[in-house]
C-alpha cells in the first residue's frame, strides 16, 4: 500500500479536506473548490493513484 510512502501537509485546514478526499478517490477537484490536497507526493514513489476500500454498509 501506500501508507508509507505519502507525505501529509501540515499547513492544511478545513478547505483542504474535500480535495484530499477526492484524490484519494482519484476524482478531479472542481475548479470552484479553492483548497488543496493534504496529501504531497513523493519524489521516489510510484505516481500511480492512491486507492482506498470503503467498508459495506451492514
Amino acid at each position: 500500500g501506500h501508507g508509507n510512502d505519502i507525505s501529509l501537509r501540515e499547513d492544511g485546514g478545513l478547505a483542504d479536506i474535500a480535495p484530499t478526499l477526492l484524490q484519494i478517490l482519484n476524482l478531479e477537484q472542481p475548479a470552484a473548490m479553492t483548497g488543496r490536497s493534504l496529501i504531497e507526493p513523493v519524489s521516489n514513489v510510484d505516481p500511480s493513484p492512491l486507492s482506498a476500500r470503503l467498508p459495506l454498509p451492514v
